[in-house]
């Protein structure tokens, strides 16, 4: 009767550690779960920081691109009515614009491929948050269940 006792003790003691166990894990699990979820929301929104960043980069370039095709269109105008002379300098100065403008075309090109980078990051990051947030809640769930039972 002792020998009973004594084991069924020991094995009430060793069911308690297991279930202990487990608690432990499935909460370490959640904590973890949810960190990570926190941690990509961070990421999420220092990301959606440079993605208005480069628009606004963008939107700059774009305006320095208008202006500098305005400036090239006026000195082409000053150029018809100018003189041979005037023509040559105008002509080096529709030349330097020129090169401005394309140079200017070529960032904003460079900052739109950027942005459509970012936007496709921007939807990887946010889908794996999702995911990330619907296992912690699965996680959770689990935890209540196995507490209950416990």
């Amino acid at each position: 009767l002792r020998c009973t006792a004594a084991m069924l003790s020991r094995r009430e003691t060793a069911s308690r550690q297991v279930l202990a166990t487990l608690i432990a894990c499935r909460l370490e699990m959640f904590v973890q779960g949810v960190f990570y979820a926190w941690r990509d929301a961070g990421q999420h929104i220092r990301q959606a920081e440079g993605v208005e960043k480069l628009q606004e980069q963008l939107i700059a370039s774009q305006g320095q691109l208008a202006n500098s095709r305005k400036e090239l269109e006026e000195i082409r105008q000053e150029a018809a009515k100018s003189s041979a002379a005037e023509v040559s300098a105008a002509a080096e100065r529709v030349s330097a614009q020129e090169s401005l403008v394309a140079t200017s075309q070529a960032e904003a090109e460079a900052l739109a491929a950027k942005l459509a980078t970012s936007d496709r990051e921007k939807e990887s990051l946010t889908s794996k948050v999702k995911e990330t947030v619907a296992e912690a809640t699965k996680l959770r769930q689990e935890l209540e269940e196995a507490t209950a039972k416990a």
